[in-house]
């Protein structure tokens, strides 16, 4: 069974992007697709619509066979809980503590306040070099910290899906041999990936199908 497939799916353009219309896309474990693409802020538009974050022109999303309802947000929760986005444009909440940032998620869905850091993403924030930052605010920490912060929180949700944009910003810098593996583990353990990325190295090393957005088509090519 595909995790996710598009059928005639079509989202609007943003900013200086062309639009995507008839899109038909699946996606299943061991998939890591790299999008590629003239205009950013297509590919930007179609990690954010993978991520329920955009209301369809038209069309059907289906996760595990289950059509999904964009009429209310609240009926995308579920969903969104099971996908990782990771991106510049996914913040953390300002008012909050990295540490109530982390949690947010689980203190929605257990509806339990109470709830602490579990060992795993201790040892995670440890090894980031951000357990001692845990206390402070978004605003208090470094530009990198924060995607750090970003990064562990969606992984943090053991996603069924993860979506990055521009992963060469926080992976490919400080702390880079340590994200790396962080990565390379959830490719390994047959999550399916979804990225846009200008690093052709990057590119070259994960990807095993490509998703390139023309002409405001997407068309599927495999990776020799």
């Amino acid at each position: 069974m595909n995790i996710i497939d598009l059928k005639n799916f079509s989202i609007p353009a943003t900013g200086t992007g062309r639009g995507i219309t008839n899109i038909d896309f699946s996606l299943s474990e061991h998939d890591v697709y790299a999008v590629e693409t003239r205009y950013p802020e297509d590919g930007r538009i179609f990690l954010r619509a993978l991520a329920t974050l955009v209301t369809p022109i038209q069309g059907e999303y289906r996760y595990k066979d289950e059509p999904l309802d964009f009429s209310d947000y609240r009926n995308l929760l579920p969903y969104k809980k099971k996908i990782g986005y990771i991106a510049p444009d996914a913040v953390l909440i300002s008012n909050r503590s990295v540490l109530q940032n982390l949690l947010l998620l689980r203190y929605y869905h257990e509806d339990n306040l109470s709830i602490t850091i579990d060992d795993r993403l201790a040892s995670l924030c440890r090894k980031l070099d951000l357990y001692d930052k845990l206390h402070l605010r978004p605003g208090q920490l470094n530009p990198l910290d924060v995607q750090i912060a970003v990064c562990l929180r969606e992984i943090s949700k053991s996603p069924e899906v993860i979506l990055l944009n521009r992963p060469e910003d926080f992976i490919g810098r400080m702390k880079a041999d340590r994200l790396k593996h962080l990565f390379q583990a959830v490719i390994d353990q047959g999550t399916p990936v979804v990225f846009l990325s200008y690093d052709k190295n990057f590119i070259d090393r994960y990807a095993n199908k490509i998703a390139v957005i023309e002409e405001e088509t997407l068309t599927i090519v495999s990776v020799n």
